[in-house]
Order: structure tokens, then sequence, then C-alpha cells
């Protein structure tokens, strides 16, 4: 749960030892610290204010999510860990119970890198007619939330099997045939 606990028991041992010997040798003590940059941690990680707002309006508007198989929705859901590896965006798993999404905030400068998100909604509603893509639960200008598939990175070895070369040649026939906008 983000802002539930502690700081102490929410950021990693070493990164909470680093900032207050950082704080110190700048001459301000750790609450000043704290109070003056305002963020919260996440597993190891710290998200600022603007994250942080974007994610909890997301996860306090879950009932207005659409709900589907993958994700029936009983409660509220609660970040399990952020997600790595995102250039234009941050990420966050999510749950209920056993069902998972992820939570994507889009970052203060993509329309800089002339990314249109209303065109990438467009054709995630188009590919999810061909089922390749994970059901979309909420978007908007900000968030887009979706059902969190749990699965690998296609490696060598993995292509080597002839189904499943297949199944991906199929997807992409039936992607190609779709018209995106």
């Amino acid at each position: 749960k983000i802002g539930s606990t502690g700081w102490s028991s929410i950021v990693h041992r070493s990164i909470y030892t680093s900032i207050v010997s950082f704080t110190r040798r700048l001459g301000c003590s750790y609450s000043i610290w704290y109070c003056r940059w305002w963020a919260i941690g996440v597993g190891e990680r710290f998200i600022d204010s603007r994250l942080t707002d974007a994610l909890r309006r997301a996860l306090n508007g879950w009932q207005g999510w659409t709900r589907t198989p993958n994700w029936p929705a009983a409660g509220r859901p609660e970040v399990e860990r952020q997600l790595h590896g995102g250039l234009t965006n941050q990420s966050f798993l999510v749950a209920d119970g056993e069902h998972r999404a992820v939570v994507r905030i889009n970052r203060q400068n993509a329309d800089n890198l002339g990314i249109d998100r209303q065109r990438e909604i467009a054709i995630l509603a188009a590919l999810s007619e061909v089922a390749c893509v994970p059901d979309t639960l909420y978007v908007d200008a900000e968030v887009q939330v979706s059902v969190y598939i749990n699965g690998s990175w296609a490696t060598a070895e993995i292509l080597q099997s002839a189904a499943v070369r297949r199944r991906a040649l199929d997807n992409l026939a039936q992607i190609q045939a779709l018209q995106l906008p």
C-alpha cells in the first residue's frame, strides 16, 4: 500500500542510509529533506507527487474500470510493485486478490516525443478484436490500466518450437489484416 507504512520500512535500507548521509552532508535534516521533496517509495524506487496523485486517482476510481473475465475486481486494487523498463511511461503492478492489472502513467514529456496517445488507444481497441493485447480496463489522458499478462520473452530457444512460430505468424497475419487508424 502506498503511504500506509513508514519510510524506513518502504525504502531499502541502503538507499535510506545513503539519503540520510547525503542530507547530513548538505547540512539539512532528514525530515526537512522529506517534506521538501515529498516523495514516497515503492520498493526501492521513489515516485514524485504527480505520479503519486495519478496512481491514487486511478486506484480510487477502480469501480469505474471495465470488468472482464480476467478482471472481475471485487475490491480496490493495491500496488504490488513498480514495473521497470518503460521509456515513455511508468507502470505499476496492482492486484485485487489473485487478479492483476498494470497501471501505466504517462510521463509528462511523452507529447514532446511525438507519441499520440489517442491513436494508441484506437489501435489497442482494434487489436483487442484479435485478442493479442491485454484487455484495457480504463484510459484517460494520463493513465491506462490493462490486465496483467504473466509471460516470458520469446527467446531463440522458445521460437524453435514450430507451434509457437505458427501461433506468432497467425497473430501477425490477423494484425496485418486489420484497418488500423
